[in-house]
């Protein structure tokens, strides 16, 4: 079946290509849009390039954003988002009205000022950061939080059920950053503590495998132990997807916006301490689940 949104929308923008942004170009021109993308690493455009019909990767932001007059971005960092969408960006020059569908996790204090900065120029920013994977991007079932306005949103909704199968509208600016947020320090936190359960009980005489058999088939399971675990660490594989380092960013946001809110949270601010101390040994690129390698600290 035709795809109505794609024969209308004109060109989606991509903007941001490694692990998720990559994917979602994949998910976008397998339901029929036409896919304009850019990233500044030159190898990252060839990845994108390559087996994919219906997307022209090109050379320069610039580009994307003179052509496209919806965006999905999926940066590392606030400053990249910031970079793209302030003053230097999408704000540079006069731009037809341009709807931004904003995928990477951010400060939702950030995705609030730069959302009225846009609309003073007639654009709009929807906040719509994602769970899943790599593969979940590249097959369309992410699971997405959005904050924006109810308008905003209706617009975007086409491109958000292109990319996931969980599609949740929080609430207005800044909410789906928030609800990313919570989600990433809870898994932040199961990694740390289900490292050091599996590390004592190991080194009291019981195989880690056996012990996560056990704890899937009891309360103390979670994702993590279900499937992180059987797929990325027992194997040895460590491919993820998600890295040591974006996941430190992820959690300082959070720690930064409990203190904004007067929040006491001593146990998130452990988690953050100690995945501080993991991310210095395994190093900044190294993939998320090494955090529950601890023998050697």
């Amino acid at each position: 079946m035709a795809n109505q949104d794609a024969q209308t929308r004109g060109p989606v923008g991509v903007i941001g290509l490694g692990n998720m942004g990559g994917g979602m170009v994949k998910a976008l021109a397998r339901k029929g849009y036409n896919v304009i993308a850019y990233d500044v690493s030159e190898p990252a455009r060839k990845r994108a390039s390559e087996g994919s019909d219906g997307v022209l990767v090109v050379d320069s932001l610039e580009q994307v954003l003179d052509r496209a007059r919806t965006v999905v971005i999926s940066l590392p960092r606030p400053e990249h988002v910031g970079a793209v969408l302030g003053e230097n960006g999408l704000l540079k020059t006069s731009r037809p009205a341009t709807l931004v569908i904003d995928a990477s996790t951010n400060s939702p204090t950030l995705t609030i000022e730069l959302g009225k900065k846009l609309a003073g120029q007639g654009h709009a920013l929807v906040d719509a950061p994602v769970s899943g994977g790599a593969r979940g991007a590249a097959e369309g079932t992410l699971s997405i939080m959005v904050g924006g306005s109810d308008d905003d949103i209706e617009a975007a909704m086409p491109i958000l059920n292109a990319l996931g199968t969980t599609v949740k509208a929080i609430g207005m600016s800044g909410t789906g950053q928030i609800a990313k947020l919570v989600n990433n320090v809870l898994t932040a936190a199961n990694r740390v503590a289900a490292g050091e359960a599996f590390f004592v009980g190991s080194r009291a005489g019981v195989p880690v495998e056996d012990l996560v058999t056990v704890v899937n088939a009891s309360s103390g399971g979670s994702r993590i132990t279900e499937k992180n675990y059987p797929a990325f660490v027992l194997t040895g594989a460590f491919n993820s997807g998600m890295t040591m380092g974006l996941l430190e960013k992820d959690i300082s946001l959070m720690l930064a916006l409990a203190e904004q809110t007067g929040s006491s949270v001593p146990v998130l601010k452990a988690v953050v301490e100690r995945w501080r101390t993991l991310r210095e040994h395994h190093g900044y690129d190294a993939d998320a689940m090494r955090s529950t390698q601890i023998a050697d600290l």
